[in-house]
């Protein structure tokens, strides 16, 4: 895993609707996430943190150059963190964590409801070899990767950009209830604040707490390919900004006005986790697998390779 940091920000403006955050109602209303917004709360609908104990990488992993997915594509070449990678702050491609394992728990700590599953598999996977497995029940649950070793940001910034190859099982139903995958958070005016992407109403979501509103977009979340996830969380000027593949999606970005004349005043970010988490239980599936590879975080928009 490797931890080099660079300081560089970017900044994007775009507008769109305001929307609920609980995936029930999407027009108006309020959400089905915890208000205190922290990632200690978020978490809280299901069993407490639990320390990884797989075998995961310490350093900048090193991909595979070919090869295809185990499954449904991908297997392209793309630069590896142990040559590209080494300059963001950090890089995770789990090549170098054997099968089963999980991400290095000296930097990435596991917090999983007792049903879900993890693990490193070669079942599927977008570059190289290897890509982390999340299996969890329709039930509210949570498998999620906390890290604060990128905290605080270089130069005193507040923004920082993400990447992170994403798959959810074919023949899977996205749930319909808010569901996050990634989130930053810290304290904003002396409480719990974060920033969030995941999906309600199986569509992609932005997510804001204090006060837990969000902001819906139309593009479903893919089913059974991969797709490239960035985001963008701009503390720095209120601002959130989500691509798929590398077009971004202007209705779930956040501008500094904020949304419905709210502005979405960004907590100081003193952490972040990726991953799946539920927050009722949603029966779209009777299980839900889901799939990362190649997750970086910088303080410059990463990009996307094929």
């Amino acid at each position: 895993m490797n931890t080099r940091m660079l300081s560089t920000s970017l900044i994007a403006l775009v507008t769109a609707a305001g929307i609920s955050c609980s995936g029930v109602d999407l027009s108006s209303g309020a959400g089905g996430a915890p208000s205190s917004g922290s990632a200690e709360a978020s978490t809280a609908e299901s069993s407490s943190a639990e320390s990884s104990t797989g075998s995961s990488s310490v350093a900048a992993s090193s991909s595979a150059t070919g090869g295809g997915s185990g499954g449904s594509g991908g297997g392209s070449a793309e630069p590896s963190c142990a040559t590209t990678g080494k300059n963001l702050l950090l890089c995770e491609d789990f090549e170098n964590i054997a099968l089963g394992g999980v991400p290095d728990p000296a930097v990435w700590s596991m917090d999983k409801g007792a049903s879900a599953t993890v693990g490193v598999d070669d079942k599927q996977f977008r570059h190289g070899k290897h890509a982390l497995h999340l299996h969890t029940l329709p039930d509210a649950n949570k498998a999620l990767f906390h890290e604060t070793k990128t905290f605080p940001l270089p130069n005193g910034k507040n923004s920082l950009y993400g990447r992170a190859n994403f798959m959810v099982g074919a023949g899977l139903n996205v749930p319909t209830d808010h569901t996050n995958f990634f989130e930053a958070s810290g304290k904003v005016n002396g409480v719990s604040g974060n920033y969030r992407y995941g999906a309600a109403g199986a569509k992609i979501f932005a997510n804001y707490n204090p006060g837990d509103p969000g902001k819906s977009s139309k593009t479903a979340v893919p089913v059974g390919v991969w797709a490239c996830f960035e985001w963008a969380f701009l503390g720095d000027t209120n601002e959130m900004h989500f691509w798929i593949d590398g077009k971004e999606l202007t209705d779930v970005a956040v501008p500094p006005t904020g949304v419905n004349g709210t502005v979405w005043t960004a907590p100081k970010f003193d952490s972040f986790y990726f991953g799946w988490i539920t927050y009722a239980t949603d029966t779209a599936s009777d299980h839900y697998d889901i799939w990362y590879d190649d997750i970086a975080i910088d303080t410059a928009r990463i990009g996307c390779a094929e």
